[in-house]
């Protein structure tokens, strides 16, 4: 009888999903607490808005994999074939002085409304996140931020002492038992010129946003439950488990929809749409300018931070203990004009860094007015000298980490700042690495020998 007892607990042991941690070799942090730990300590709390309109099911969070393969333009019959098991993509990158816990969150469908000539708002794989700042102090540490994404823009909360930096900060964040963020994703539907929120985007939670009866609350338990209920709003709770970001990362070179279309960027083949990893999200208002560029918010979160938030301190590190999702460390450590377009022989020098056709590090990260080309040489850092739109960083950087696709070409430009008019070109270095290859760039001479430059890429 003993023997039975014993073999039926072990059944209904086997039973009962266990936890998987999303770092299975239990990384640990430089001050001992393991991310695992962290990114349970600071799991958000979802509350998150459906749409009977649009099939309640499909604004279930998931797993992209649900459904056995890798295929992004399947992904549509996800949602009525599959059970919607709550699962949340995370990751984890630690400084010397900070942790930045990013939580992104994965739908089959963003769907809506079809405009005809003005296209499909619906589109297949949607993929959405927060990224969190936590500032060390020898334990789990201290909440800072967060950054959300909203289809194509960033937006900033808080409820600490940082103030608002390159962008005014939205709004507070509220933390459920102390270290929850509390946040509010919306629901399929309309987007555009609508008031209310679509199409999956992520704010802080406030409950202003009318939701009518239908919405339903996630939270971190280590178990992926399947929605069952959503109505009355916010009466029932489900949990959610991790996973992490690298089973997408480490498919970033994985096209033809399987599954990406480019690089990180799903395919879908319903509607005008498409969705885009966190290597690939984009402020709208900075991606182009070359102050906050595409998939910063993955691949240098702390840049990402320093340029959003003012009054991290200025021990605040951009030193890198762990940082998975980057592709290209580029260093710029010095320029030197040794030409002038300007009759007093002087330049408003600035260096743009370019990969893949998209614009990095421009005048308005840095820029240095009345740069003698007598040889004189300047040593570039972030927010220093006269950059354009005073962009205030804590301390001292001449790094970025970008994530672009191996081989593509950099392209290092140096100019001479004519204000209204066009800028006058000092000549450009381009080279392409490939993976794992490092290309250090001693006193090299522009195109045009119009500047010097000392600069170093390092790729993986």
């Amino acid at each position: 009888m003993k023997r039975n007892i014993f073999i039926f607990m072990l059944i209904c042991l086997l039973l009962v999903p266990q936890k998987v941690s999303a770092f299975p070799n239990d990384i640990t942090s430089a001050e001992g607490i393991s991310y695992q730990q962290l990114l349970e300590h600071w799991s958000p709390r979802v509350y998150h808005d459906v749409n009977p309109n649009y099939d309640v099911k499909a604004d279930f969070i998931t797993r992209f994999d649900l459904d056995g393969d890798w295929i992004s333009t399947n992904q549509w019959e996800t949602v009525d074939n599959e059970p919607l098991e709550a699962y949340v993509y995370t990751s984890v990158s630690e400084t010397e002085t900070h942790y930045f816990l990013g939580y992104s969150f994965y739908h089959p469908r963003d769907d809506g409304p079809d405009w005809g000539i003005f296209g499909n708002e619906a589109h297949e794989n949607d993929l959405e996140g927060i990224m969190l700042g936590i500032k060390k102090n020898g334990e789990y540490g201290e909440f800072l931020g967060m950054n959300t994404v909203r289809h194509s823009d960033f937006y900033q909360y808080t409820n600490s002492s940082i103030t608002e930096g390159f962008e005014t900060i939205d709004g507070t964040v509220q933390l459920y038992e102390g270290s929850h963020p509390e946040i509010f994703i919306s629901s399929n539907g309309q987007y555009t010129l609508n008031t209310n929120p679509h199409g999956h985007d992520i704010q802080a939670y406030t409950g202003d946003v009318n939701v009518g009866n239908d919405a339903i609350i996630y939270e971190y338990t280590g178990q992926a439950e399947i929605p069952t209920e959503v109505s009355p709003a916010y009466e029932h709770v489900y949990g959610y488990d991790f996973l992490s970001l690298d089973e997408l990362w480490e498919h970033k070179t994985s096209f033809n929809d399987t599954p990406f279309q480019t690089f990180g960027s799903f395919g879908s083949s319903v509607g005008d749409g498409n969705a885009n990893t966190p290597w690939q999200w984009g402020d709208q208002d900075h991606k182009e300018n070359g102050s906050v560029g595409y998939g910063v918010f993955a691949s240098d979160p702390a840049y990402l931070f320093d340029a959003y938030f003012n009054n991290l301190g200025n021990d605040f590190s951009y030193e890198y203990i762990y940082n998975s999702y980057w592709t290209h460390k580029i260093t710029l450590n010095w320029v030197q004009p040794v030409k002038a377009n300007d009759s007093n022989n002087e330049n408003d020098l600035y260096v743009d860094i370019w990969i893949d056709g998209k614009k990095y590090i421009g005048e308005r990260v840095w820029k240095k007015n009345n740069a003698k080309a007598d040889g004189t040489i300047y040593y570039p850092t972030w927010g220093s000298d006269d950059n354009a739109a005073n962009i205030d960083f804590s301390n001292e950087s001449n790094s970025i980490y970008i994530a672009r696709e191996p081989g593509s070409v950099v392209r290092l430009e140096v100019f001479d700042s004519d204000g209204s008019n066009a800028d006058d070109s000092l000549g450009y270095i381009e080279i392409s690495p490939q993976a794992g290859e490092t290309v250090v760039l001693t006193n090299t001479k522009t195109s045009s020998g119009g500047a010097y430059l000392d600069a170093m890429i390092e790729t993986k």
